[in-house]
């Protein structure tokens, strides 16, 4: 049965305003995305034009319960139609604005006051003194008993995700400016409408119409429409549903809540054709059924990027892309332009997309899949899982120098653990077990990360980060008293060092330039007298650089390195040239006391730089880093965290820049292992940002000792016995940096080849480091063949006169390694032998050289008996003018005397040369094959291969010697099937095999 859900929501046109003249009508405080569409509306009943003079509007925290906001009004006033809107800036009819993310989202309050701002600082505790109306309102939070009393006795928290669509709905009174002062009762939750009359209408659902056609009647008209969904939960709304006509989203948790429908469902539905942000969808849903699965899916599109904005709404494939900053990450939230053969176009990820959130840029993808959305102009391809976009893969930290061994070299890290232990602006700050939540998530990294020192910033609460390197077993710390406010200042942020006890261990440590900073040398400034601000504020008030000596032992060699941990004074909307004028200043004072007092030293600077070492991040007047006094002293310094901005890399999650480098002296610059700089994006998923940092950890690698160029060391050995093919070679790389890889000219991938035939070979080593060696030609040879001569087959007859004893002999023995020895199948080992068979028989005689090597031939005495029965008794065989005879014993004498033979005529006919033969392998898998056979002497064989309705295929004609052959066959020309192979000898003697080509 299908399941209906069904919602009707009334309106009624009655609206009347207070006694007071000017009142909070409606309140917007969760929005789609980072809450960018907030506003607050005012109301005047409908008077218009009314003064604002005299009011401001507080906003309360109800963390803290205090004041966080205050609005002056003076010289404001409402509309014609009595309304006035603050808000951001894309808020319809608004005309105070305030920044993005502005209002809290509850426990929270809003009140409009009688007053002036002045009374109303930030941090003013709850006063009704003034108080004209106010609003109490939560997204699922507990009623905050503190904020309530701005409320009339009685009245209620509003909670504005009470229908849990917070983030498309705002807090209306209903009916428009219907309820009193300080009343809540009348707020409902409703599609926003700053600037407006309140309210909706009743929506019946109707009949059923095309997408096509919803996407083009009037806006607020109810539709009811058909498809099947292509985006359900994927992106926490909205949902996408699309037909043969087109595709829409919808906006609501009745279609996108989680686990409500899959991908594929059909469904029908009801509600109303709104706009957001120019993407045309439904909203505020009245009715749904689910249809099961579909009579024909939705199969995506095939387009290019310059089609986007053709199908919006539409599930597309796009191919052949190319992205724009391969090994960059695939940020949530985040757009990247994407180029194909049209042209170009947006791939969108949304951050709820967990399983693509943090996969690496691939530089070319063949296929990309997803819905297109809309955001303004934009048109955008949203990919739904991570199958939408296969091309994109994990990232692998240190790129090229990932493979070296950690115990080989000196990894230096800095990181910014944003307001690590601060429960109000930490990442996690707002749960309950905000600490616990950050403490586990940054000892993840720091375990994953296995540096020797990372320098840390925004070190808050110090018990809190004692007690997490105590569970890293490897690990101690020290921290910096040098915090803005001066020593040790309650609740600031410190830096310090995380290092890995068996290979760093500390000297010294202290917090630099305390002998010229007022706030830790009893007010003295006369150092700072040229300070672009009040002394005071020099290095963030106090943040000052922390100096950490160390002796550091990486592979039994100790070297002692200074380690700086900094952290810059930070960029503001507010005063943003005189922070940076104060930064520059901070830098250069460091850079002077580092050529003055370090000039010998080995060095690291690591921090949070608070700007990039290319080109500023700061909206000043110039271009120029903060920084450049450093980067243009090639000689003594090198920053090789400059490569990551190089890339468009960036170590801030929410800006494309990278503020977190890391410095080395002279001294230390030829330890850089090449390319080895990182940020490290393995460690970002979608709630990075709200449970670790809103830094990326950067690094770099040092190698004490020096590197050696590349070379590649040969030993081989060559063939043993001509044939054998068991040559063998062994690279031996020295210098470069382990571990190497290896590529042989025959393929081979492994240090050492085998099995070797006789020819030439070279190999490529490559280092860790990506060095390339191509060692020089390698010869691998083989000894000459051995060869000999060996008596002629023989006949012996028997069966008339005397028994005959044949010699068979070895001579002409050449090849090899001189100092033969032979080996008879008889167990003789003289260079002849005397044989007499009874029966046909094959000698075999094994010649061996000083080496070891040998080669076997074979001879074969033929024995025949010509005895035959005649009329006398027993005769004897003659051939005598080619006929055969059996004639009497004594008789023989007198026709071998006219040319008579003794045995059979047969003699006459040729002996076939193939005694055996096999086709090996067989069927035949590959281009090639052997024929194995068995010659009784040396001859020419012609062999022919015939399909099996008798059509000649293929000809080969091959020597063969007496004894065991191999005729190598090649077939790559056969097609798969059934074959007669014939082998023909120089007699017309034929032998046939079947052959199987697979």
């Amino acid at each position: 049965m299908k399941q209906k859900l069904f919602f009707i929501w009334a309106c009624f046109s009655i609206c009347f305003a207070f006694s007071q003249s000017v009142f909070i009508n409606e309140v917007d405080t969760d929005t789609e995305g980072r809450d960018t569409e907030e506003f607050i509306e005012l109301y005047d009943g409908g008077v218009g034009n009314t003064s604002l003079d005299g009011l401001v509007v507080v906003l309360y925290n109800g963390n803290s319960n205090l004041s966080y906001k205050a609005f002056d009004l003076n010289g404001f006033s409402t509309n014609a139609e009595g309304y006035f809107v603050l808000g951001n800036t894309g808020v319809p009819n608004v005309s105070l604005v305030f920044g993005g993310n502005g209002l809290q989202n509850g426990a929270d309050a809003v009140a409009l006051y009688s007053g002036s701002v002045s009374e109303f600082p930030n941090n003013t505790t709850i006063t009704t003194d003034n108080l004209i109306d106010a609003i109490v309102y939560d997204t699922n939070d507990a009623d905050d008993a503190e904020l309530l009393v701005l409320l009339n006795a009685g009245e209620m928290q509003v909670n504005e995700n009470e229908l849990g669509e917070s983030a498309s709905q705002s807090l209306q009174r209903i009916p428009n400016g219907a309820g009193g002062l300080r009343n809540t009762n009348t707020y409902a939750q409703v599609v926003p409408t700053p600037g407006v009359k309140n309210g909706a209408v009743i929506a019946i659902p109707g009949e059923i119409i095309s997408i096509k056609e919803a996407r083009n009647v009037a806006e607020g008209t109810a539709v009811t429409i058909t498809g099947v969904l292509t985006v359900t939960d994927n992106f926490s709304g909205p949902a996408f549903i699309q037909d043969a006509t087109g595709g829409i989203a919808v906006f609501d948790e009745l279609v996108h809540g989680e686990g409500v429908f899959t991908v594929g469902d059909s469904i029908t539905l009801t509600g109303f054709r709104a706009v957001f942000n120019d993407q045309i969808q439904i909203t505020s849903v009245l009715n749904v059924e689910n249809n099961g699965l579909p009579i024909k899916p939705i199969e995506p599109a095939t387009i290019t990027l310059s089609e986007l904005s053709e199908h919006s709404g539409e599930l597309v494939r796009v191919v052949n892309t190319t992205f724009p900053e391969p090994r960059n990450l695939l940020f949530g939230n985040s757009n990247f332009i994407l180029t194909d053969a049209s042209g170009t176009g947006a791939l969108r990820i949304d951050n709820d997309v967990a399983e693509i959130v943090g996969l690496a840029q691939p530089e070319q993808c063949s296929e990309l899949t997803g819905v297109i959305g809309r955001f303004r102009d934009f048109f955008q391809l949203l990919p739904r899982f991570r199958k939408d976009i296969p091309c994109a893969e994990e990232f692998v930290p240190g790129g090229s120098t990932s493979n070296i061994p950690r115990v080989q070299t000196l990894d230096v890290v800095t990181w910014n653990i944003e307001w690590f232990g601060d429960e109000r602006n930490s990442p996690a700050a707002g749960n309950s077990n905000s600490d616990a939540i950050q403490r586990d998530s940054v000892k993840t990294v720091i375990r994953n990360l296995k540096a020797d020192v990372i320098a840390v910033q925004e070190i808050t609460d110090v018990a809190l980060f004692t007690q997490m390197i105590n569970e890293l077993d490897d690990y101690s710390f020290i921290l910096s008293e040098g915090t803005s406010g001066g020593p040790n200042s309650e609740g600031a942020q410190h830096v310090g060092f995380i290092y890995k006890n068996n290979t760093v261990s500390p000297v010294s440590s202290r917090p630099m330039f305390t002998s010229i900073h007022p706030l830790y040398n009893g007010g003295n400034a006369s150092a700072l007298l040229d300070y672009p601000n009040t002394p005071s504020r020099f290095y963030a008030s106090g943040r000052l650089p922390f100096l950490m000596t160390a002796d550091v032992t990486i592979e039994g060699v100790t070297e002692q390195v200074d380690f700086i941990a900094l952290h810059a004074r930070a960029n503001s909307s507010n005063g943003q040239q005189s922070r940076y004028d104060m930064r520059r200043y901070d830098v250069e004072v460091l850079k002077d006391s580092l050529d003055a007092n370090f000039a010998d030293r080995k060095f690291v600077i690591a921090g949070d730089f608070n700007d990039d070492v290319d080109v500023t991040v700061a909206n000043v007047n110039t271009t120029e880093t903060s920084y450049l006094e450093f980067v243009k002293d090639i000689e003594n310094y090198s920053i090789p965290t400059a490569a990551l901005s190089e890339a468009g890399l960036r170590s801030y999650v929410f800006n494309n820049n990278v503020i977190d480098h890391i410095v080395l002296s002279n001294e230390l610059s030829d330890y850089f292992v090449e390319a080895s700089s990182t940020v490290h994006f393995e460690f970002f998923d979608n709630d990075y940002s709200s449970t670790t940092s809103d830094h990326f950890p950067v690094s770099v690698r040092l190698q004490f000792e020096k590197v050696e160029p590349l070379v590649v060391n040969i030993e081989h050995d060559n063939i043993t016995c001509n044939g054998a093919g068991n040559g063998q070679i062994i690279a031996m790389p020295t210098g470069g940096v382990a571990p190497f890889s290896y590529l042989w000219s025959n393929g081979k991938t492994t240090k050492s080849i085998s099995n070797l035939a006789a020819g030439t070979y070279y190999v490529i080593v490559t280092d860790a480091l990506g060095e390339e060696v191509m060692s020089e030609d390698i010869v691998i040879s083989q000894p000459e063949a051995i060869t000999f001569d060996v008596t002629e087959d023989q006949k012996i007859v028997v069966g008339y006169g005397a028994k005959k004893v044949m010699i068979l002999e070895v001579t002409n023995i050449i090849g090899g390694v001189s100092g033969y020895t032979m080996l008879w199948s008889t167990g003789d080992t003289g260079e002849s032998i005397e044989v007499s068979p009874e029966e046909t028989t094959v000698y075999a005689v094994t010649v061996t050289d000083a080496s070891g090597c040998s080669v076997v031939k074979e001879v074969t005495v033929n024995v025949e008996d010509v005895s035959c029965p005649n009329y006398f008794g027993k005769g004897v065989t003659v051939c005598f003018k080619g006929q055969a005879l059996c004639v009497s014993k004594y008789t023989v004498k007198y026709f071998l005397r006219k040319g008579a033979v003794l045995g059979s005529c047969m003699e006459d006919i040729e002996t076939p040369v193939v005694v055996k033969a096999k086709v090996f392998p067989n069927p035949i898998y590959y281009n090639y094959t052997n024929v194995f056979l068995r010659a009784r002497f040396n001859s020419e064989l012609i062999f022919k291969i015939y399909t099996k309705e008798g059509v000649l295929v293929e000809i080969k004609k091959a020597q063969v010697h007496k004894g065991f052959n191999r005729i190598p066959l090649k077939v790559s020309s056969l097609k798969r099937g059934l074959y007669i192979l014939k082998i023909i000898d120089a007699g017309e003697n034929i032998n046939g095999i079947r052959i199987l080509k697979l």
